[in-house]
């Protein structure tokens, strides 16, 4: 993709979403930037000094306009003062604070990094400091010397906002939604990717295809029956290209038998199973259902059954009598193996790693007191003074602690402290030697150890 002349951004076909992963935002639009090519960015990610806004005035000078509960920007790097690399990132209302560990950006199936990603949380100059839910990832590029990285990328996101989006979907404004005419998906800007929610899916894509407006959508959504191919080969059959692991398809409904109502779901080596609930799809904002939508994983008939990890969103349109439903929209989806490092790591871009390399700047950084090692200060301790061995035992009592059972007319029940047999319980019987005549005299052997209760060495007992 290329964005060597301005995109018509204002003919976005609905579901495409400005989505870039790390990788494209450090290696594409910081780097352009860096090198001074303002033409391939300035036109979606804007020069902006985040630092000079309070953030809920910053979503205004994003230059793509959406309700997207994030924005981009291209920020100059001001430092406290003139000798100093610590980043000033106060604002006239507050400031923005480093937290949690810095992360590196590397080059997607690789070890080479190119970027680190920081995280920032806005907090109000107030007493007490108000910590608000407005959030910003900078990120750096570790590929220019100190002095070449003028400029960081911020990404603004507002938590509370996100969390409404995420229930109810987030679409973009119907200004910049249109499908009318021939698509070309390579002419949008790096980033761009197709992330409809569930009512884009079945209020606009599978609707219009219900109703024969087959040019609106068929350049975004191919018809294709699924069950005629096996998972692994149906991304070929999608009509956007990409790497991501997800595919669209607007498939035709194939009964069981004449007269059932049971769709059939079996493929040459296969069969799709429901499970889990479904789910109402409804308009943004109301409780009007539109559609449903179904989950079906993907199962190999094998001898047993095996269950893989391709999973379908299968949708259906609520408001149309069930003659007229004849295709369904079909999600379908690969799941990373989470004992697969490299296929994680593919599908799960965005997470990064811990950063080995120094902090860009200290500013602001939370830390942690080192303490100190006294290891070497500590005197050498022999255990064995303190812990005799077992056998030394019998040294310091008057009978021996060989005869672990105290029940002495009870058969069966002892255990023995010679080697490590204490754990074996015996069926014979024991006959334990006293170092006592009578019955008194071990009675009196035993009030000796107690002095009002408190139990006391043998010695302190002569002694009282």
């Amino acid at each position: 993709m290329t964005t060597l002349f301005p995109p018509t951004l204002n003919y976005v076909p609905v579901g495409f979403r400005f989505r870039p992963t790390d990788e494209e935002l450090v290696k594409y639009y910081l780097k352009n930037k860096l090198l001074g090519n303002d033409f391939i960015v300035n036109n979606v990610i804007a020069e902006v000094d985040v630092f000079k806004f309070v953030p809920w005035d910053l979503p205004a000078c994003s230059a793509i306009k959406s309700d997207d509960p994030e924005w981009f920007f291209l920020c100059p790097i001001n430092y406290k003062y003139a000798k100093s690399k610590r980043i000033d990132r106060t604002t006239k209302n507050g400031f923005w604070k480093a937290t949690g560990k810095d992360r590196n950006i590397k080059i997607r199936g690789t070890n080479e990094v190119i970027g680190i990603k920081k995280t920032l949380v806005y907090h109000e100059d107030s007493v007490p400091v108000v910590k608000t839910n407005w959030i910003i990832h900078e990120y750096h590029d570790a590929t220019f010397d100190d002095h070449q990285r003028t400029l960081v990328l911020c990404r603004l996101i507002s938590k509370a906002a996100k969390k409404i989006c995420d229930e109810l979907g987030d679409p973009i404004p119907s200004t910049q939604m249109t499908t009318s005419f021939p698509f070309i998906h390579d002419s949008l800007p790096v980033g761009f990717r197709f992330c409809p929610t569930g009512e884009e899916l079945v209020h606009h894509y599978l609707r219009n295809k219900l109703l024969g407006n087959d040019a609106i959508v068929n350049n975004v959504i191919a018809e294709v029956d699924i069950c005629k191919f096996e998972p692994s080969d149906l991304s070929a059959c999608s009509a956007i290209k990409s790497d991501d692991p997800e595919w669209f398809f607007l498939c035709p409904i194939n009964y069981k038998y004449a007269k059932s109502k049971r769709i059939d779901r079996t493929t040459k080596n296969g069969f799709w199973k429901a499970t889990g609930k479904d789910r109402n799809i409804k308009i943004r904002g109301t409780n009007e259902v539109i559609g449903i939508k179904k989950t079906l994983v993907y199962h190999e008939d094998s001898v047993p059954v095996v269950k893989t990890n391709w999973i379908i969103h299968e949708y259906h349109d609520a408001t149309f009598d069930d003659h007229q439903r004849t295709f369904v929209l079909c999600h379908l989806m690969k799941k990373a193996q989470k004992n697969t490092e490299v296929e994680a790591d593919a599908l799960t871009w965005d997470e990064g790693e811990q950063s080995i390399h120094m902090s860009l700047d200290y500013e602001n950084q939370e830390t942690v007191e080192e303490i100190p090692d006294v290891s070497g200060t500590l005197p050498e301790i022999n255990m064995e003074s303190i812990f005799e061995e077992p056998y030394q035992v019998d040294n310091y009592f008057p009978f021996s602690t060989r005869q672990c059972s105290i029940y002495e007319n009870e058969p069966g029940g002892s255990f023995s402290n010679s080697e490590f047999q204490c754990a074996n319980f015996r069926n014979e019987d024991i006959v334990i030697r006293s170092p006592f005549e009578t019955i008194e005299e071990e009675n009196k052997f035993v009030n000796s150890m107690f002095v009002d209760r408190d139990f006391v060495t043998s010695e302190n007992s002569r002694q009282s």
